[in-house]
């Protein structure tokens, strides 16, 4: 019996202790960092231009392939988040079919640029200064 008492209080505490579910905004925007730089790090690997694109309604990773763009991954963005997207920090409307916006060239150099993810809570920021590199920070509203 003490030993079923010990049991549940275990469990108990594991629970309180759990963090808190992530945002998705939080979630999409570790996604799209993941996958951005390891585009960049294939293309520059492969020797394979590479491109992401971005629509009101979602997103594509591309690679460039026997003449012609084809896309390997994508995604819808979640409702209630917001996105802004700005390409050498001219803010510009995304289109209503995901074409290829950000290019990822196998020389290890990329396009400038930003994307905003803003949710309820919090606001998420992809950014790319041209290096083949794509950053990750967390805007406090």
């Amino acid at each position: 019996m003490t030993v079923l008492l010990i049991i549940g209080l275990v469990s108990g505490a594991v629970v309180l202790t759990l963090p808190p579910p992530q945002a998705p905004e939080q979630v999409l925007a570790a996604t799209l960092v993941r996958h951005l730089n390891g585009l960049a790090q294939n293309s520059l690997l492969a020797d394979i231009p590479a491109a992401a694109g971005f629509s009101r309604a979602g997103y594509a990773l591309f690679t460039y392939q026997e003449h012609e763009w084809r896309q390997s991954i994508a995604g819808e963005w979640p409702a209630r988040v917001s996105v802004r997207f700005l390409h050498d920090g001219i803010a510009l409307d995304l289109p209503e079919s995901v074409k290829p916006l950000v290019f990822f060239e196998p020389t290890g150099l990329s396009s400038t640029f930003t994307l905003e993810l803003q949710g309820e809570k919090s606001q998420f920021i992809l950014s790319s200064q041209g290096d083949g590199q794509v950053l990750l920070k967390e805007a406090s509203l």
